[in-house]
């Protein structure tokens, strides 16, 4: 799917949603050897700059424009076809990438883990402390 060695990672670990610190940290890592890592920190008018700026200005915004999309690219290929339908309309990498954290972010499996530890909790027989042991963080 993808050309460049490097980006090859992405295609071995899609995003399916419980991967998703190994997968950011792998895209991050793609985006910042092609150079376009900024456009996940950086926002950008999403409408072109008007006729007061200079040439070097319109340039900056033309390339983000462009290294926008094709980090949006990277993003929606290494997704599931789920996560690609839930975010091909978004307008910029950067608002998928804010989105994913509240899907699949740490905090999200932390409480999903304490969750199941509560249901194992009450489904235990008293006298078994594995419960309590193991689900205690």
């Amino acid at each position: 799917m993808f050309e460049n060695a490097l980006s090859k990672i992405l295609d071995k670990h899609c995003l399916e949603g419980h991967n998703f610190p190994k997968w950011f940290q792998n895209l991050k890592i793609v985006l910042i050897n092609e150079k376009i890592a900024y456009v996940l920190d950086k926002l950008f008018p999403l409408q072109p700059p008007g006729n007061n700026v200079t040439e070097e200005e319109r340039a900056q915004y033309v390339k983000h424009i462009q290294d926008d999309t094709q980090a949006k690219c990277y993003i929606l290929a290494s997704m599931n076809s789920e996560l690609q339908k839930q975010h091909e309309h978004m307008d910029a990498a950067i608002d998928i990438i804010l989105h994913l954290p509240e899907l699949y972010g740490e905090g999200t499996c932390n409480r999903w883990f304490s969750a199941v530890c509560e249901l194992v909790k009450t489904k235990m027989v008293k006298s078994t402390a594995w419960a309590e042991d193991d689900c205690t963080h």
